[in-house]
């Protein structure tokens, strides 16, 4: 598969057909590099048949500007761990940019209520947690992420950017 209107190899599989038979490939395309609009996608085989009408079939798509500032997309998942009259939470961030994890980015937070803290770390597989220390009253404590930030470039953030646990 290639992109005719950069000249970029998009993917190449081998197939093995019998006579009279087709098959459906699909090939991911990261779009990050690619130009932005119209873009003919050529597929060809080099088969030895008769009919050299089906060598190659195109097909044009459009690739969108992309945006000035990218996106995150941020889900915080609350967990608690008693001891005695003792708690603690666990606000674990999952970090997307809508169809992939987003690896190596710094994520800062903060803890408010009962427990309050600024708190930064880096993503592994998309993925960072945050714990509050020992908590000795019931209350309740919120995480909140302020900022996810990969390679000097600073993200939008959508979805859950604050949560909340009490005990």
């Amino acid at each position: 598969m290639t992109d005719k209107t950069d000249g970029v190899t998009i993917g190449t599989q081998s197939v093995t057909l019998a006579a009279s038979t087709s098959a459906m490939i699909s090939f991911a395309w990261d779009t990050i590099y690619a130009s932005a609009g119209d873009h003919t996608l050529t597929a060809n085989h080099d088969l030895a048949d008769d009919d050299p009408t089906n060598d190659s079939k195109s097909a044009t798509v459009t690739v969108q500007e992309k945006p000035a500032t990218p996106i995150a997309y941020v889900n915080i998942d609350m967990s608690k761990q008693t001891f005695w009259t003792l708690w603690r939470s666990t606000a674990t961030v999952m970090i997307t940019d809508g169809a992939a994890v987003i690896n190596g980015a710094n994520v800062q937070g903060r803890w408010s209520g009962v427990y309050k803290a600024n708190v930064s770390g880096t993503t592994q597989n998309g993925q960072i947690s945050f714990r509050t220390g020992w908590i000795p009253t019931a209350s309740t404590v919120t995480f909140t992420v302020d900022s996810v930030v990969k390679n000097s470039q600073n993200y939008a953030l959508f979805g859950e950017t604050s949560d909340s646990i009490s005990h």
